[in-house]
């Protein structure tokens, strides 16, 4: 793992942050560097509104639930709003089991 930067594509599209997330897999470490690349981001906007785009990931550990659940937190507290999308359907299918899709 390279790092954080390296490892997702940030960009801004009518005040929505998009993050995209370049990699298949991301192992526990990796997840926690992501994760505070992404909470810094959100530090640095009011009423944030973020989209995490999952495009290329193709497996969900429990650490990646985890750290969405931090980065949904803060954009909340934030008054703000996190959606995910471009999910496969395996990686959908465990953000329904575990009830974080909605």
């Amino acid at each position: 793992m390279a790092g954080a930067e390296s490892d997702l594509a940030l960009h801004e599209t009518g005040g929505v942050q998009v993050i995209d997330i370049l990699l298949s897999q991301i192992d526990r470490v990796g997840v926690a560097s992501l994760c505070e690349h992404i909470l810094a981001q959100l530090d640095l906007s009011d009423r944030p509104r973020v989209v995490i785009c999952f495009d290329t990931v193709k497996e969900v550990s429990s650490a990646i639930l985890g750290a969405v659940l931090k980065i949904d937190k803060q954009t909340r507290q934030n008054d703000g709003r996190l959606h995910l999308c471009g999910m496969s359907p395996n990686v959908h299918a465990v953000f329904q089991l575990t009830r974080l899709d909605s």
